[in-house]
């Protein structure tokens, strides 16, 4: 597996948009949020700096959350697992075969495993009930698993 640190969220943002990210997968295949589909994220690899601009201040104000709520949720399942977890940064990782296909993990444990951290409000925690999570994350894992070649990942939800 290739991948690569960026220094600065500049030049990550710039990377990320000559990959299919793991993030970008769900809305492509049409299980993505509201409103986003495969148009969506085309326009974001085209346009992406002009599509930021036009977000909602929800929209704004729930991903803010949830990149502040990242390191917590991952410092939660080290303290619940006892599985430790090195921070995936501003790393792109890329796929051995298909480098267009690329993943940035919240986390990683055990050299290779993907730890997706998500932050969801009291709304969403009907998709999360009974141990199951939304579709829209696992396709996410998926994609992060297949990139770093791991045979398992974990998806952690904490709803504050």
């Amino acid at each position: 597996m290739k991948k690569r640190s960026y220094r600065s969220l500049r030049t990550w943002l710039a990377a990320r948009k000559k990959v299919i990210g793991a993030s970008e997968t769900p809305a492509i295949v049409g299980e993505g949020y509201a409103g986003s589909g495969a148009w969506s994220v085309w326009y974001s690899k085209v346009y992406g700096d002009e599509l930021e601009e036009t977000l909602d201040p929800d929209t704004v104000k729930r991903l803010r959350r949830g990149r502040f709520a990242e390191e917590f949720i991952l410092k939660m399942f080290e303290a619940e697992t006892e599985i430790q977890v090195t921070p995936g940064g501003m790393t792109i990782r890329y796929h051995p075969d298909y480098p267009w296909i690329g993943a940035t993990c919240d986390g990683i444990a055990q050299g290779i495993t993907p730890v997706e951290a998500k932050l969801f409000d009291r709304s969403q925690s009907p998709e999360w009930r009974d141990g199951d999570s939304p579709v829209k994350h696992q396709i996410q894992l998926q994609q992060q698993m297949q990139v770093t070649g791991a045979d398992k990942g974990y998806l952690v939800g904490w709803d504050g």
